[in-house]
């Protein structure tokens, strides 16, 4: 079975390691602590294709990865959504091949709603071909950027894995 690589960056305290806990995992804890060195976490995801093995990089908010990663999710709130073009512009030499899906965190929250301008500033940034997903580290809408990018990595458009997916213990 071939192992992918899959890196997870953002700003501070958006949540990408309470996303990346949850998809993995499945507990969402409200208690923060930052994320100070880049963890990897193992997981093995069942889809309608067989197995697949993802080592999700799980980036600290300032950290832009320094080594080529098989794909990346992007992970943003609402209120960080206009440090995207930065965030883009940082990454651009790491990520110039790499699929990318943009992800959205905590839009279950009342004060997640896209407005009109985020929109704008959303897609004026780029194009990610592994698309703009809402998510929320709170229930199970967590999983499909990482469908999008096993589909493009796959070459399998029709790639699926079971809903919700099966949780498996976080490391430690």
């Amino acid at each position: 079975m071939q192992k992918y690589s899959v890196g997870v960056v953002g700003p501070v305290e958006v949540g990408k390691t309470a996303w990346l806990r949850r998809l993995i995992g499945g507990n969402f804890t409200r208690t923060y602590s930052p994320t100070t060195e880049t963890i990897v976490y193992d997981r093995c995801i069942v889809t309608n294709y067989g197995p697949v093995t993802i080592a999700f990089y799980d980036f600290p908010g300032t950290s832009i990865p320094a080594f080529p990663l098989d794909a990346m999710v992007f992970i943003f709130t609402k209120e960080t959504l206009c440090d995207l073009p930065r965030w883009c512009q940082m990454l651009a030499a790491t990520t110039a091949n790499t699929p990318i899906a943009i992800a959205i965190n905590k839009c279950d929250l009342r004060y997640g709603k896209l407005l009109p301008r985020d929109d704008f500033v959303l897609h004026s940034c780029l194009h990610p071909a592994g698309g703009i997903h809402f998510v929320s580290a709170r229930n199970d809408e967590v999983e499909q950027p990482i469908v999008a990018l096993l589909r493009i990595i796959l070459r399998k458009p029709d790639l699926c894995i079971p809903h919700p997916m099966p949780r498996a213990t976080p490391p430690e």
